[in-house]
């Protein structure tokens, strides 16, 4: 997952411009520390903070969750929300 680099951090967040192959998000939802997402994905929940949709907190927390994010799981953060 990470080249040309030997960083070590509790996270690691990685942007796919567009998307990632299959293997990558199986290697990445096996692992306690990589979080992978997709432009679109990303794209969409800087416009949800930015319409107040969610907070910095949630957004922040719902990068570093280790695991491939995607449209649903960004949508739980936003009802979650709501529900408050």
């Amino acid at each position: 997952m990470i080249k040309g680099a030997d960083i070590n951090c509790d996270s690691y967040l990685t942007l796919g411009k567009p998307d990632f192959d299959a293997f990558s998000k199986n290697k990445a939802a096996g692992t306690t520390n990589v979080s992978l997402v997709s432009h679109v994905v990303f794209i969409e929940s800087i416009v949800k903070y930015l319409e107040g949709k969610i907070n910095a907190s949630q957004l922040f927390d719902w990068l570093v969750t280790p695991g491939p994010k995607t449209l649903d799981n960004l949508e739980l953060v936003v009802n979650l929300l709501v529900e408050k």
